[in-house]
């Protein structure tokens, strides 16, 4: 072990390679994959049996813990049914937006909130209503928060 210290040191020996550890960018495709499969009706297992690997390893994927190559996510599209193309354009027209101070775009941030159970099924419900109705729901939704906050 010694030896390959003072190796190293002296530059005789290579250092060893590293992974490269995994970014914004991961975080925000493995959350986007997250919706899309949801948005599907997927499950991450179904999602893991059709690319032939564990859960797990998808998991950490959509978690952004794990980089997803061009190859894997090209099967991803494809088994989920969107244009990886778009995907990737709409993804960085999000990043060019200004960052947040954990690093994300404000579309990761928004991709983040669509992330929480039933959040996109509200926001249709939103998008239907009448200017008024808006107006109402908005005021309730306020007034939850503030309840909520001050439990």
């Amino acid at each position: 072990m010694k030896s390959n210290v003072i190796a190293l040191v002296k530059g005789t020996e290579k250092e060893p390679k590293r992974s490269p550890r995994s970014g914004a960018s991961d975080k925000a495709i493995g959350r986007a994959l997250r919706l899309e499969r949801q948005e599907k009706g997927r499950t991450m297992e179904w999602v893991a049996q059709k690319l032939g690997i564990t859960y797990q390893q998808y998991g950490k994927m959509e978690h952004g813990e794990n980089r997803v190559s061009v190859s894997r996510f090209v099967a991803i599209s494809r088994l989920l049914g969107f244009d990886a193309g778009n995907f990737l354009r709409d993804l960085g027209a999000g990043a060019s937006e200004s960052a947040q101070p954990d690093g994300l775009s404000i579309n990761g941030v928004f991709m983040t909130h669509l992330s929480v159970a039933g959040a996109q099924k509200l926001l249709g419900y939103y998008n239907d209503m009448t200017p008024d109705e808006r107006r109402a729901f908005l005021s309730i939704a306020r007034s939850m928060a503030r309840d909520f906050d001050q439990e």
